[in-house]
């Protein structure tokens, strides 16, 4: 009989939410955990693409966010930064998803996507079967790094773009070449 597997989620945010709902549902024990005591939302909207809308169809809970947009909410201007960790996402069993491995500027609108797919490669990794080991952790990273590495470089240069003015930058180009790779399963 294989040992009980359970993880404990730190972070209640988009990732971690998503990653509970996928892990529970392929029979994983999962302890969400949440330091702000009230877990409402303030900051920035999100504005969610293609591939970040099929991870919430599938964890099920598009239609219920779908139906709670019902009014407007204020602008929260803030600071945005550029994240990437480019060390291993995990040490022993403790594993960084999200924001915390990877944050950039949202002049792509990928963010919340990429914590979104974050939480679907490391669920897939973790209930397929194989070993909860150093291979499966650094698997995950490996499989990840190319696609969030591509998005946080090109929100950055869309940044410097817009910021600097350049007027023959090739935006269209860009962009379309990020959703092209994008629409790709992760």
């Amino acid at each position: 009989m294989s040992p009980a597997r359970t993880v404990l989620v730190a972070g209640g945010g988009i990732c971690g939410n998503a990653l509970a709902v996928l892990l529970r549902r392929a029979g994983i024990g999962v302890d969400l955990v949440e330091l702000s005591s009230d877990w409402s939302v303030q900051g920035s909207g999100i504005t969610l693409q293609g591939n970040a809308l099929r991870v919430l169809r599938e964890v099920g809970a598009w239609e219920e966010i779908r139906a709670s947009i019902t009014e407007d909410r204020a602008v929260n201007y803030t600071w945005f930064h550029r994240l990437l960790v480019e060390g291993p996402w995990h040490r022993g069993r403790v594993v960084l998803a999200g924001d915390a491995a990877h944050a950039c500027p949202p002049t792509l609108a990928q963010g919340a996507a990429m914590s979104l797919e974050d939480a679907l490669v490391l669920a897939e990794l973790l209930t397929g079967g194989a070993d909860w080991d150093e291979r499966t952790l650094a698997a995950y990273r490996e499989r990840r790094m190319p696609r969030v590495r591509m998005v946080v470089e090109n929100s950055v240069r869309l940044g410097d773009w817009l910021m600097e003015g350049v007027r023959d930058a090739d935006v269209p180009g860009l962009i379309g070449r990020t959703m092209t790779v994008l629409g790709e399963h992760p």
